[in-house]
């Protein structure tokens, strides 16, 4: 068992901050967050609930993403920017500045398509914050996605889909 502080309990006539340790097990933390991966709407984190932040999701694991690419591109662009060569200094800058144009350029056509496929799909829902989601999720390496994808590059993202 590992214990876990609650939040604060506070009141006028206590001093300082009291917390109460919960007993978490792992064992549920596992199973917990295995929900999670799995997209159970009910173990969810509140910013991914919802038909709108499940559209999204969809919509961005549906297509390949340049966002990709960037954390192993920058890393290629830290490792090129430690060779003492300022020609390769120099090329590892402009590639720099490509990736980032390219990137922004492609997160710009997927939300914009984004808020399209949304307002067809669902038109009584609110957009409010997918655009960000969207980019973030978009930015994540696939494999390393909370929740995982459930779709494949290539599908058709679907209202009900989970």
């Amino acid at each position: 068992f590992f214990f876990q502080a609650e939040d604060g309990i506070r009141d006028w006539s206590v001093t300082g901050v009291q917390t109460c340790a919960l007993p978490i097990c792992a064992a549920d933390r596992a199973r917990e967050r295995e929900r999670m991966m799995a997209g159970d709407e009910s173990a969810l984190l509140p910013r991914d609930r919802g038909p709108v932040r499940r559209f999204a999701r969809n919509f961005v694991d549906s297509r390949r993403n340049a966002g990709e690419l960037f954390l192993p591109g920058a890393l290629l662009i830290l490792v090129l920017g430690f060779i003492k060569n300022l020609t390769v200094q120099q090329a590892s800058l402009w590639i720099w500045f490509a990736m980032v144009l390219v990137i922004a350029v492609d997160t710009w056509v997927m939300v914009r398509a984004l808020k399209r496929a949304l307002r067809t799909a669902l038109p009584q829902e609110s957009g409010s914050g997918v655009a960000f989601y969207a980019t973030m999720r978009a930015l994540q390496i696939r494999r390393l996605r909370v929740p995982r994808p459930v779709m494949k590059p290539g599908d058709t993202p679907q209202t009900g889909a989970r």
